[in-house]
């Protein structure tokens, strides 16, 4: 049986400690927004040089604290969908290619991939976020081609290697062929492509847009899982959602027991994660978070809590809770 305990790190320097991760991510995420918008103003040679910075700084940030941005990334609604999502796909895009692929440049370019996938976009942006009207047979056409537009830009930035630039370009193709913009199939798809593909469909159902909720996550991996071998790769679904578990870093939940929990870290199983609870049985919060371990039966998890008052405790709770942590809750 399981059983909740602490795992420290290995001990860092001062000057790490000084600049926690979560620090560092919410640079990286200022400095990744920054980027991309002078990269829209004026294509620039240096662009394909800073997104691979990025991109490396994001892979170690994987290696050191995955779960953290996880929880970040999954509970942020402050921030825009359009800077969140292509950070949110690099993360999970490394976690999936860490076990797909060794080469550790080679899922650089992947992130670097995530990062710059919908650049095409953003000629479309007002029109997709209007979800209230449909698209019109041009306005879906000009949708379509915008993988071929964000590798001419990529191109024109002096972006050549081959695993970016299809990944970029074969993201919306699917196993069956129904995808675009070539309507590729299995065999013709990159690896980068398909890993892409996972992170994109899994972040557009959870993640809130302008005119809808987004779904639970266990319900986007139930959907993920059901769409396996058909729509995207049976194998690296099977490891995305192994991974992941069905209850991912920042999902709030409810327990058996009553409380209401933030989810911190993936545990060994798909349904027991790492929490610490955050609201008792009877709604009164707790006045610091308290452990818990899901492996025993008070403890297990009952539901995800989709009320969004609890999302925005767990938010601030965590910025807190991570600005200070030093430790890991494990489930070994």
């Amino acid at each position: 049986m399981a059983v909740v305990g602490v795992r420290r790190r290995k001990k860092r320097s001062e000057e790490e400690i000084q600049e926690t991760d979560l620090q560092k991510l919410i640079d990286l995420k200022d400095e990744y927004h920054s980027i991309k918008d002078d990269f829209l103003e004026e294509e620039s040679s240096e662009y394909s040089y800073k997104i691979l910075d990025i991109s490396a700084r994001l892979q170690n940030m994987c290696e050191q604290n995955a779960d953290l941005l996880l929880a970040y990334f999954q509970l942020n609604r402050e921030d825009d969908y359009e800077v969140i999502q292509p950070l949110y796909s690099g993360v999970i895009c490394e976690l999936i290619s860490a076990k797909k692929m060794v080469d550790k440049n080679e899922r650089k370019q992947v992130i670097a991939a995530a990062l710059t996938h919908d650049i095409g976009m953003h000629t479309l942006k007002d029109i997709v976020s209007n979800r209230e009207v449909p698209l019109t047979p041009d306005q879906l056409a000009d949708l379509k081609l915008h993988p071929l537009r964000a590798i001419k830009y990529l191109r024109n930035s002096g972006v050549k290697d081959d695993i970016w630039i299809k990944s970029v370009q074969q993201h919306h193709e699917r196993l069956d062929g129904s995808g675009y913009p070539h309507g590729l199939k299995d065999q013709d798809i990159s690896v980068g492509a398909k890993i892409i593909a996972i992170a994109d469909i899994f972040i557009a159902m959870t993640k809130p847009h302008a005119n809808r909720e987004g779904a639970i996550p266990k319900q986007a991996l139930t959907e993920l899982f059901t769409s396996r071998g058909e729509k995207v790769d049976n194998e690296l679904t099977q490891m995305f959602i192994r991974d992941m578990g069905f209850f991912p870093p920042g999902s709030v939940v409810k327990l058996m027991n009553g409380d209401i929990a933030l989810v911190t870290h993936r545990g060994k199983s798909a349904t027991q994660p790492i929490v610490q609870s955050i609201i008792g049985p009877r709604g009164a919060p707790f006045e610091k978070p308290v452990p818990r371990n899901t492996s025993h039966n008070a403890f297990a998890v009952k539901d995800l809590e989709p009320d969004e008052q609890y999302r925005k405790i767990a938010f601030d709770l965590a910025v807190t809770l991570w600005k200070t942590e030093k430790i890991h809750f494990s489930s070994s």
